[in-house]
């Protein structure tokens, strides 16, 4: 399903094997996408893009979608509890929240009580001069694709000036079991990492 500039409330609805994402929103629509599963699709679960209007996406389960489970790419969002799971095809990289910003615009994000596992790279992947707050949720068991399709697997991974603008926060949250690291942070980040519980990854906490 495709909106642009459009007002959108899709709710208990389920979405599954499209041969692009889920569900996509573009050029400034406003929505609310909630109850929802959204699974199986050939790109991303949900994903916006260049929307500067405030788009929620709450209490959805997104699962085994090939690319990422919720893409927010130049828009601003808020993406509270959901269960994102088991992103990746099995053979190649892919993440569990993906946060970019570099295009036509910037990405203002809060992250906040998700469960992300299983994914087969990085569990929340920032890029990007984006801002935001990831806060109080449950990271585990990401970066399990196979030795040598991924060259990093971390909880939460920051990367290329994100919080460059106004410092990333990043605090409240539990990860176990992340392959390389619990929280990686590379390239120009600016953030705030503060009271997280981060144990049993392979490289290290942080």
């Amino acid at each position: 399903m495709l909106a642009s500039a459009s007002v959108l409330e899709l709710r208990h609805s389920s979405i599954d094997g499209s041969a692009l994402s889920g569900v996509g929103l573009f050029l400034d629509a406003v929505a609310i996408i909630d109850d929802n599963l959204v699974a199986n699709n050939l790109h991303g679960g949900i994903s916006l893009s260049g929307s500067t209007a405030e788009v929620l996406i709450t209490a959805n389960e997104l699962r085994e979608n090939a690319e990422y489970g919720v893409g927010v790419f130049d828009s601003l969002a808020i993406i509270d509890d959901n269960l994102v799971a088991d992103t990746g095809d099995g053979t190649s990289s892919a993440d569990g929240i993906v946060v970019g910003a570099g295009g036509a615009g910037s990405a203002n994000v809060e992250i906040r009580g998700n469960d992300v596992h299983g994914c087969a790279r990085v569990g929340i992947f920032v890029s990007g001069d984006a801002l935001g707050i990831i806060d109080d949720n449950l990271v585990g068991n990401n970066g399990n694709a196979p030795v040598g399709a991924v060259e990093m697997g971390a909880g939460i991974w920051l990367q290329q000036g994100a919080g460059s603008s106004a410092a990333f926060h990043v605090t409240g949250n539990e990860l176990s079991g992340n392959a390389y690291v619990g929280i990686g942070a590379f390239g120009g980040v600016v953030a705030i990492i503060d009271d997280n519980l981060v144990g049993s990854t392979q490289r290290g906490e942080i």
